[in-house]
């Protein structure tokens, strides 16, 4: 298999991509080869030599958000051969998901929803997770809360946008210089109050 890998920390230029042999899949683990990756900030700060305890120095293999298909499901109920899924494998722990195969335990994959494509699916798993626990796990939001979401013009924002069963029921995104941008979803019954989450995570 092709993989893009690094012997000196850098921009983008120093990544290179060279034959490997595939992985073997350990006990309740599954092979995917991988139709898409998702690309996240933080890799390219590792990739310049940011955070080095995280996966230590080259030569190394970044990534983590995946979407694929199901080669090997050996000793696992979760999945069989020919499944889509999606996820972030091992996250923090190296994963080397800038492959074409990848070995990741069952329980860190999910399946891959029929209405988005393996692009979309792989842009999902770290940022969707940070929008989760920013209004769920931190901001305790749930069904029929009312959400205003600041600053809706990055990535891990506008995927806290997307109206869901527990995202609240008026998503709305300001802009600078221009009207407000609102979209709106009926709610039944009478307005519910507003929810103000606090947290220094400047990126919820």
């Amino acid at each position: 298999m092709r993989v893009i890998t690094q012997q000196t920390l850098g921009g983008p230029e120093v990544l290179t991509i060279v034959d490997a042999p595939e992985p073997q899949p350990l006990p309740t683990e599954v092979l995917v080869r991988v139709k898409a990756i998702g690309l996240n900030p933080l890799e390219a700060l590792l990739r310049a030599g940011a955070f080095p305890p995280l996966i230590g120095r080259p030569p190394f293999i970044l990534g983590w958000d995946i979407s694929g298909v199901v080669e090997e499901a050996p000793r696992t109920w979760r999945f069989r051969p020919g499944d889509e899924v999606f996820g972030m494998p091992l996250f923090p722990r190296p994963a080397s998901a800038y492959a074409e195969v990848v070995s990741a335990p069952a329980l860190h994959l999910a399946r891959k929803p029929a209405s988005l494509s393996h692009v979309e699916a792989s842009a999902l798993p770290i940022v969707g997770l940070t929008a989760w626990q920013g209004l769920v796990d931190l901001g305790g939001v749930t069904e029929g809360d009312r959400v205003l979401v600041h600053g809706g013009g990055r990535r891990t924002r506008r995927t806290g946008q997307a109206p869901g069963p527990c995202a609240g029921d008026v998503p709305v995104r300001a802009r600078r210089r221009r009207a407000p941008a609102a979209r709106r979803r009926s709610s039944p019954g009478q307005a519910r109050p507003h929810r103000l989450i606090q947290t220094s995570d400047p990126t919820v």
